[in-house]
């Protein structure tokens, strides 16, 4: 399967079989974009050239219990293929961030909000507690939540600035499972 040249591939299978050596293959200005949390089982292998990406879908629950919508969760038994220029991204793909004064940030360490003017928000949490912000009518950061080992959950976002500044949006998820070779020179980032 080629995904390139502008195109999208949007799977909504939980798993694409190929033939022996064959598989998925994301060139220059194609795109894979995950719209839920499930995993995908490639059954073949995935080769993402420079110019190519995979991503997911932005995470929009917006109060508890916290239920992430989407993540990049594939499973390769064979090989990985991840070559320079390439990026699998969820930069920006977590809980969304505190939107004025007073709005703390959104998923379950969201960073908590400034009142004042001019005072900063405050960080969002994941294996540790957020960051405060600066001043003194600043809340706490977010608090801790999510696994350092094994960490599957978005990123929360960061509490809203004194001064209607918007917090930052939350990383995305990113799980690879390969029971092959996985060669990474392109870039991983959330």
């Amino acid at each position: 399967l080629f995904v390139g040249g502008g195109s999208t591939l949007s799977p909504n299978v939980s798993t694409l079989a190929f033939a022996s050596g064959q598989g998925i293959v994301v060139s220059n200005g194609g795109t894979v974009s995950m719209s839920t949390t499930s995993r995908l089982n490639v059954l073949g292998r995935v080769t993402l050239q420079s110019g190519g990406l995979i991503t997911h879908s932005t995470n929009t629950d917006a109060g508890a219990p916290w239920v992430a919508d989407a993540a990049v969760n594939i499973s390769v038994p064979g090989d990985f293929d991840v070559q320079a220029g390439a990026t699998i991204s969820a930069n920006a793909k977590g809980y969304a961030g505190g939107i004025d004064a007073g709005a703390t940030g959104k998923g379950p360490g969201g960073g908590g909000a400034s009142v004042p003017t001019l005072w900063g928000g405050n960080g969002a949490g994941y294996c540790g507690v957020g960051g405060n912000g600066t001043g003194s009518g600043s809340s706490a950061g977010g608090p801790a939540y999510g696994s350092l080992s094994a960490p599957t959950d978005p990123g929360s976002g960061g509490g809203g600035s004194g001064n209607g500044g918007v917090g930052g949006v939350g990383g995305g998820a990113v799980m690879l499972d390969v029971s092959g070779t996985l060669t990474l020179n392109g870039r991983v980032t959330a």
